[in-house]
Order: structure tokens, then sequence, then C-alpha cells
């Protein structure tokens, strides 16, 4: 039965999905997104060391985070949902702390990295900008629940000597752990950033450009044409065309 034929009862409402926000708003949204992208893409094509430019990867990093945190903050409300009007004021002045917090981070990060450990204001006071806004754009994103897995090693790091038996650790200074893990490549600039912004966008990049001009329907065609006369189950065919991005 179609949906043209179904009768009134037979028909499921579904809630209209708000539209985007137009406008000002949209432009910047778009502009922020297009830098991620750019920069992820300058840096996976090695476009700073052809032009002589020497920085450190984290000073990268620290912008890509600081962007993509701005994007989460003005993309979604404080309940995790799609902005259906223009994002309250409140998420413009987090969106412009944090890239203000990730610019003076990418400047200053050569003196501020070998003087983690002492914990200098200025990298105690980067912690203290980027490390809640980037948990508020994590939990507005995924939810919860990694939310509470990340407080629970932060509460570790703090309190550890609390914790009974063998698994006690010691405790650590708040500002000792700001400062850490918003500027050591150990924490919010390890590896995982650096692969979600180099290997995850350049897939992701290279995967839609390929959707756009043709080349997943083509491999998909393919694996009909070889596997299709064959007997057996879809997935014999899906196994040949999955890794096709699509």
């Amino acid at each position: 039965m179609t949906p043209d034929s179904q009768t009134p009862t037979q028909r499921v409402n579904h809630p209209a999905q708000p539209l985007p926000p137009q406008g000002f708003f949209s432009s910047v949204g778009t502009v922020l997104s297009a830098l991620i992208v750019l920069l992820a893409a300058a840096w996976s094509l090695d476009i700073p060391r052809a032009l002589g430019v020497a920085f450190y990867p984290a000073q990268l990093l620290g912008l890509i985070l600081a962007l993509s945190v701005a994007v989460a903050l003005l993309s979604r409300d404080h309940r995790g949902q799609p902005h259906a009007v223009a994002p309250p004021w409140y998420d413009w002045l987090a969106a412009g702390v944090v890239l203000l917090g990730g610019g003076f981070l990418a400047w200053r990060y050569a003196s501020l990295v070998d003087l983690v450990l002492l914990r200098p204001p200025q990298a105690v006071a980067i912690g203290l900008v980027l490390l809640p806004l980037t948990l508020e754009a994590l939990r507005r994103t995924v939810g919860w629940t990694l939310l509470w897995v990340v407080a629970i090693f932060v509460a570790y790091a703090l309190f550890g000597d609390a914790v009974p038996g063998r698994l006690a650790g010691r405790a650590q200074d708040w500002d000792k752990v700001a400062s850490y893990l918003s500027l050591d490549v150990n924490g919010v600039l390890g590896i995982p950033l650096q692969i979600a912004s180099t290997v995850v966008i350049a897939f992701v990049l290279f995967g839609t450009m390929l959707n756009r001009v043709g080349g997943a329907q083509f491999f998909t065609d393919a694996a009909l044409t070889v596997m299709g006369g064959l007997r057996g189950p879809p997935p014999r065919r899906r196994l040949v065309a999955g890794w096709s991005p699509r």
C-alpha cells in the first residue's frame, strides 16, 4: 500500500522537523565549518611544510577543536536539539569565548607547553575556558553518557586518594589538571583529535565527493554485475560493494 492510498487513520503523523535558522547564523556556521575542512585538508596535503611554515601540530588541533565546539554550540540548543530559531545570546557568547581561547592557545602554545606542569596562569585560564565548553558541546551532540565517563575520570584525577584499595591514586590539584588536559598531547589535543582532524575529515570529504560524482553508484552497480547472478544472500553483494563510501 502506497502512502497516497492510505486512509487518514492509517497514516502516521510525524512531527515536523524545525528548519535551520537562516541569515547571519547560517553564514557564520558555514564559515566555521568550512574553516575546519580547509585546515584539515591543508594539514593532510602537507601544505604548511611546502610553504615553509613550521608549527606544533597541537596548535592546529587547538584551532580545529575551538571551531568544532563553536559549531556545536551554535547548532544545538541546551536540550541537544537543532536550533529552531537563531541561537540565544549566551550561545553566541560561549562560541566567541571558545574561539578566543582556541586562538590564544594556538598563539601561545609554543611558550606554554614546556611549562604546563608548573601551572602557568595562562595555561590554567585556557583550561578553564576550553574544557567546560568542550564538555558542554559533547553533551549537546552525543548525550550524557560519554560526558559522565569523562567526568568520572576527571574526578579520579582530582580525588584519586579517596578511592580505596589498589585503585587508589595520588590526588592532583585542579589547576594542574586543567592546564594538563588542555595543553598536553595526552589531553584533548591528543591522538583521537588528530585522527578526527586528518583521517576522518579527509575520508568523509572523499566519500562525499565520490558520491556526488556518481562513484558510489558505480561501485554498487559493479558489485551487482559481478555478484548479482550468483545464488546466495544479499550480504554477499554488500561485502563486495561495502568498502565504497556512501
